[in-house]
């Protein structure tokens, strides 16, 4: 059978489809997550000059099923998909990731197994770079198999070579898209393997900061993942609302956004409190939550903010406190920037009590030492040492105050 393409408002070649293999790619993987996938195998094979012979991308989700290929494959840029995505896919790739293939390859081959009430059903579509505008599949026809899922089969490859598909390229690469959903379901085992070598979410994302939370406010249950992320991200720190089928309906930044201690963040929140709402969120604006209305909801936001920011503050205070420990031991041993003391015992008490200070100053406000020429950093710490040693010491918190917002405790 033979299905046109429906094309809205712009051509497809005009349509802003990804010319970067990568990025090609993760939208094939994304596919098989946003159909129930837990798996995704990429395979691939070399020719004799170390290209690409054949790209092969297999998941273990509900399949394309025949009777809906108008609307998933025959609606060009009117795809009915509306998941994840911190690249989110908040706005869907509009039907545009089905022809991502044309990056890298001039052909591409499904081959799918779906259940239809029941009983398993499998076919295969083609594609090809040179008639993009029809798509050509073949009648279902009862499967053998008892398990569905999706394999796409990438031919006619003219630019991947086996260096562009070295593990240590491709990992970074899908884990910039997928390691906070690699994270957050995790315990339902979901995965991406690239030829048998399986992707590691733990090289972007801190395990030991990051932490779910369960938290019921007015009736309503909500799931809080914070992520911490081990290096900075290119996006702002936001806290993202899913609802209870994982829809994304908005994001708003958090209160920490762009912080100087360099605590790189996410929060994801799911609950059905958010089912019935509007889907404001947008790709790449900070989109408040305006969907609510009424006082009530207002004030469930108000309570969720506050347990989202609770957690944040207590994982930036443990986050600081290993930064302080690092930070003094630094100045002690690598720049020798900390004051000399005697080896008597007062001398110990006063080293570990300017320590001590030091760390607390460090937690209160990073900057204060931030980008200090040693001479500075010297002179900082040996007054702070002075004026510990004299009566004076009592002042030392009402001079911080000034310096920095203190909290009662």
């Amino acid at each position: 059978m033979i299905i046109p393409v429906s094309v809205k408002n712009q051509s497809i070649d005009s349509s802003g489809i990804t010319s970067d293999y990568k990025a090609a790619i993760s939208e094939y993987v994304w596919n098989g997550f946003e159909a129930n996938a837990t798996k995704i195998n990429i395979e691939y094979t070399l020719n004799k000059a170390f290209g690409i012979r054949e790209l092969i991308i297999k998941d273990n989700g509900d399949g394309i099923n025949y009777d809906e290929l108008g609307e998933t494959f025959g609606a060009f840029l009117a795809s009915k998909k509306n998941l994840l995505s911190l690249q989110m896919k908040s706005k869907a790739n509009k039907g545009k990731g089905r022809f991502s293939f044309i990056a890298f390859s001039s052909n591409a081959e499904w081959h799918t197994v779906y259940k239809d009430n029941n009983v398993y059903k499998e076919y295969d579509i083609n594609m090809s770079s040179d008639k993009k505008e029809v798509i050509d599949c073949s009648e279902p026809q009862l499967s053998d198999t008892k398990e569905t899922g999706t394999e796409v089969k990438f031919t006619n490859i003219n630019t991947l070579t086996a260096e562009n598909m070295g593990f240590e390229i491709i990992e970074p690469a899908l884990l910039k898209d997928f390691a906070w959903f690699l994270y957050l379901y995790k315990n339902k085992n979901v995965e991406i393997v690239v030829n048998d070598e399986k992707i590691d979410y733990e090289k972007y994302i801190n395990i030991e900061l990051s932490e779910k939370t369960m938290v019921t406010i007015e009736g309503y249950r909500f799931e809080i993942n914070l992520v911490v992320w081990q290096e900075s991200i290119s996006e702002k720190f936001c806290c993202y609302y899913f609802d209870d089928k994982n829809v994304l309906k908005g994001n708003r930044t958090t209160t920490f956004n762009r912080n100087t201690i360099n605590f790189n963040h996410s929060v994801f929140v799911k609950s059905e409190f958010f089912d019935d709402k509007e889907n404001v969120a947008d790709d790449h604006d900070d989109t408040q939550i305006n969907m609510f209305e009424s006082p009530d909801e207002k004030k469930i936001l108000k309570k969720l903010h506050k347990e989202i920011q609770n957690l944040i503050e207590k994982k930036i205070s443990v986050y600081l406190s290993d930064k302080a420990e690092e930070a003094v031991e630094a100045m002690i041993t690598e720049r020798k920037t900390f004051p000399e003391f005697p080896d008597d015992l007062y001398g110990q008490m006063r080293k570990n009590d300017l320590k001590r200070v030091a760390k607390e100053i460090f937690k209160l406000e990073p900057l204060i030492f931030h980008k200090l020429k040693q001479i500075q950093e010297k002179s900082l710490l040996g007054f702070l040492n002075l004026l510990l040693s004299s009566e004076e010491r009592e002042n030392v918190l009402t001079i911080i105050e000034q310096v920095v917002e203190l909290s009662p405790q």
